[in-house]
């Protein structure tokens, strides 16, 4: 049987006086930021809308530019990265739709390019890269993989026949850590009250081994990993009673369950030295579990209309998060946001634009955090 987690604090309230936290500005943005590039929790590069800098001895600097550049994923440790650009579409009668993902490393050097062809009402491929190069492309409809190296395809194929409906709304997640490609993949069922489990699969980087294991929940929400597990939080759903059933598990090597929570993880974070793992519960709540001593935390806010979001741990356990006015995405200008440090009773403020709602998180290298807005990269200093 999986283990629980036991309760430490049963509820941790900001009262009293808030002190203000310290804005310090590291870095201005050389081009109007639309994403921050980091690597435990250090920056490495900012993405505009049509151009990448990664961070070099002279300051951040133009990598890359395309006019249709789409998205920019980085490896785990930072050693590559994958932008992604996509052929627009311009009029129904297009069939087809093109994209290219193109393998940078660290320094900014292109090693290859990878292109490929859709049709027009079909999802783009989801890439991921390693730390060595490695791209990996896969199709969200038919779990289709292409595995390349030094820009030659090296392995190709279905990971699993999907049964049912080939939805466009089908989440999959895919990253690389060690020597293996993870995808957790969501199932949606031609009977809408009994939709498949997640599927977990793990490929090795050779492309020709792979595992799969159904986890115990139908819809994904988020996953982090650790060197010999992997957290992944998601939930059911019952239209009939109209009831959801949520779940943040931990997952051993070959895929069994080690504990489960029965709660919501619409967010997980990992600390930087990989011993806490926070969750964001709800709007108001964030878990903190401690993976050494197995117990866990809870802290919450008591501002009205406001939720948290981007939330981050730090080496001791403390969380941090943006704290943000439901009507904040609902007004679309830009508008202050509040960096709550629950723990210490801390909070100072930013402001974000609306129209980048990725941006709305905080970063942490163990001890220090940082937030990036449109025009700079910030430490906060609770």
């Amino acid at each position: 049987m999986p283990r629980r987690l036991h309760l430490a604090i049963i509820l941790t309230l900001l009262t009293g006086t808030l002190v203000s936290a310290e804005l310090h500005r590291e870095y201005t943005a050389p081009v109007r930021a639309t994403d921050w590039l980091t690597a435990g929790g250090e920056l490495l590069g900012v993405k505009g809308k049509t151009a990448v800098y990664l961070q070099m001895a002279s300051g951040l600097q133009k990598v890359f530019q395309h006019s249709e550049l789409a998205d920019v994923k980085l490896s785990e440790s930072g050693e590559y990265l994958v932008a992604a650009t996509h052929e627009a579409l311009l009029s129904p009668d297009q069939k087809k739709l093109s994209s290219e993902y193109v393998v940078l490393d660290r320094s900014g050097e292109i090693h290859y390019r990878a292109a490929q062809i859709i049709n027009a009402d079909e999802k783009r491929f989801q890439a991921a890269v390693s730390d060595d190069g490695l791209l990996a492309l896969v199709d969200p409809l038919f779990l289709y993989l292409r595995l390349y190296q030094d820009g030659g395809v090296i392995s190709e194929g279905q990971l699993f026949k999907l049964e049912g409906v080939r939805s466009l709304e089908r989440k999959i997640r895919l990253w690389w850590h060690n020597d293996f490609l993870y995808l957790l993949v969501e199932r949606p069922s031609l009977d809408s009250y009994a939709p498949d489990t997640v599927l977990l699969i793990k490929v090795h980087r050779d492309g020709r081994r792979q595992t799969v294991n159904e986890l115990p929940f139908s819809y994904l929400l988020d996953a982090a990993n650790v060197e010999n597990q992997l957290f992944v939080s998601g939930y059911d759903y019952d239209p009939r009673e109209q009831k959801m059933k949520p779940m943040i598990i931990a997952l051993a090597p070959d895929g069994g369950v080690l504990w489960n929570h029965a709660h919501f993880g619409h967010e997980l974070v990992l600390s930087e030295d990989d011993r806490y793992l926070a969750a964001l519960r709800s709007d108001t709540e964030i878990a903190v579990f401690d993976l050494e001593n197995e117990r866990w935390r809870r802290y919450a806010h008591d501002v009205p209309e406001s939720t948290y979001l981007g939330i981050a741990v730090d080496n001791a356990g403390e969380p941090s998060a943006c704290l943000v006015h439901k009507k904040f995405f609902v007004r679309r200008q830009v508008a202050d946001i509040q960096i709550d440090f629950p723990a210490k009773a801390v909070r100072g403020t930013v402001t974000m634009d609306p129209g980048h709602p990725g941006m709305i998180r905080i970063f942490c290298n163990g001890a220090r955090h940082y937030v990036g807005t449109q025009h700079e990269w910030l430490e906060v200093r609770p």
